[in-house]
């Protein structure tokens, strides 16, 4: 298998990548993600945002608490904007894969639990078409 990630071609396998250097942060960057359809790893951490940026046809999110590293509990309203983007992503989608790490007080399975009620209220209001029936899963 090659080691450069950029021509693996295995349609079953995704590609999401966390860009820790501040600046691979740039649009060339990110066309060659585009191009590849490898997904820019959204993420939050001890109130560093990245981008919401979109560049494969899934996408991967990583919660790490709205406090300090891996802590806090996210209040309803930040998650129900996570909602709001999932319903909107969700016909140009394939799949949404989001991961909670605010873990240190146990809070990452309630917020994972709350985010997905939040999202199966947005799709029983809303109707979308897409990639097809969507499914909500709870790891």
């Amino acid at each position: 298998m090659s080691k450069d990630w950029t021509h693996q071609n295995e349609p079953q396998v995704v590609h999401p990548r966390r860009l820790a250097e501040p600046s691979w942060n740039c649009d060339e960057v990110y066309d060659v993600l585009r191009r590849h359809n490898a997904a820019y790893c959204i993420h939050e951490l001890a109130g560093f945002h990245t981008p919401i940026l979109l560049t494969a046809n899934f996408s991967y999110i990583r919660l790490h608490g709205p406090g300090g590293k891996y802590q806090g509990c996210y209040a309803e309203d930040k998650l129900s904007e996570w909602a709001e983007r999932i319903a909107d992503w969700s016909s140009k989608l394939r799949a949404i894969y989001i991961y909670f790490d605010n873990d240190d007080s146990g809070y990452a399975p309630r917020n994972a639990l709350e985010l997905k009620q939040l999202v199966e209220k947005s799709f029983s209001t809303q109707r979308h078409g897409g990639y097809g029936e969507k499914r909500i899963r709870s790891a």
